[in-house]
């Protein structure tokens, strides 16, 4: 059937169920309709988050957006903004005709190795850039209005293991999924209020429960609920090896850890099982070892962005007192990339379809 979804609707559902589960749980206070809506529909994050929670926001609602120090927040706001901007129109839109062309060549025949690594790690920055850029444009203009959003993600390729990953990157719905999935499916309820840990192997089921109705929530397809599968087991084979108390090197962990996340691109890329196989196995070269990697100068810039760049609330931190200079860059940015998105049709946020 052709039914036309509002757009974001995955992002305020989610809103509304963890405001519901709370009411049920005693931990949320009744409101009155007009912050409440206002918490549901304030538009920096409506349609791309980050999955906020009524106690985060709605008691910001009483503050006085003008209150002391509304010229830094809006100068703070305009700066994440604009990092985000860029980071979306010069970095993330320009890596996605390449990475499109290549998944879709593996539809009709297997891609030699360089191309199946410019593909994974075209997507990989694309992804990422893209979707931290979106945050960074809301959290940004939240705080021109005075209101804090929460952090959605931390530089998440520097992770040392699966679930430092989790705690890096799109750290509101991982935070949605530990609460409102994870702790009740491995816990059992004791009165109303409270949840018992029950033994590890129930832990360990929840995990992967939850990481496959993470991977189903991104989108109505197999492979998407394969790629929660395949963090959900590497999440669980990570608490196994950290209660062994064999700690591995931060460059094996980091290597192990981004391989591991790279391969699950493929999944969450591919449309078909069939592709997403091929791709992988073209990433080991097993369809040769000939062809090299493209727009190299593109990739390298996009995993220094991705890695060196601040997040949003680091760099709320530190530009308390933003330098003049830094003001009139960051504005000369801002001018330049209204001028590149005239250039042409806008890309699409590929969490739009989610």
């Amino acid at each position: 059937m052709n039914i036309v979804l509002p757009i974001g609707i995955s992002f305020f559902s989610f809103q509304l169920i963890s405001y519901l589960v709370d009411r049920m749980r005693g931990d949320a206070p009744l409101y009155p309709f007009r912050p409440f809506a206002l918490f549901i529909l304030l538009y920096p994050h409506l349609i791309a988050g980050p999955i906020v929670r009524h106690n985060e926001l709605i008691p910001q609602f009483e503050l006085d957006p003008l209150r002391d120090g509304a010229l830094g927040r809006i100068g703070r706001g305009l700066a994440i903004f604009t990092m985000g901007f860029a980071k979306k129109v010069l970095l993330a839109d320009a890596l996605a005709p390449t990475v499109d062309k290549l998944f879709d060549a593996a539809k009709l025949h297997p891609l030699d190795l360089g191309e199946a690594w410019t593909a994974i790690l075209g997507f990989a920055f694309q992804l990422f850039l893209d979707f931290s850029a979106y945050t960074e444009m809301a959290i940004g203009s939240a705080l021109i209005f005075g209101l804090l959003l929460p952090e959605n993600f931390r530089r998440p390729y520097l992770a040392s293991s699966i679930a430092d990953f989790w705690r890096r990157w799109h750290i509101t719905l991982s935070t949605f999924i530990r609460d409102y999935l994870f702790v009740p499916l491995g816990s059992s309820r004791a009165g109303a209020l409270r949840y018992i840990p029950r033994g590890r192997p129930r832990a360990m089921a929840a995990i992967v429960v939850s990481m496959s109705l993470c991977g189903l929530w991104h989108g109505a397809g197999w492979t998407y609920v394969a790629w929660g599968l395949w963090h959900g087991v590497g999440l669980v084979v990570c608490a196994i090896w950290q209660r062994a108390g064999r700690p591995l090197p931060n460059p094996v962990g980091w290597a192990l850890t981004t391989l591991f996340v790279l391969a699950s691109w493929a999944l969450f890329r591919a449309d078909s099982f069939s592709v997403a196989g091929s791709v992988l196995q073209s990433l080991c070269g097993l369809h040769g070892m000939s062809g090299r990697l493209d727009k190299v100068d593109l990739l390298v810039f996009a995993a220094l962005a991705s890695t060196l760049l601040p997040s949003a609330h680091e760099l709320k931190d530190k530009l308390q007192k933003p330098p003049l200079a830094l003001a009139w860059a960051l504005g000369a940015l801002a001018a330049y990339c209204v001028l590149e998105v005239g250039r042409g049709p806008p890309l699409n946020f590929i969490y739009f379809q989610f």
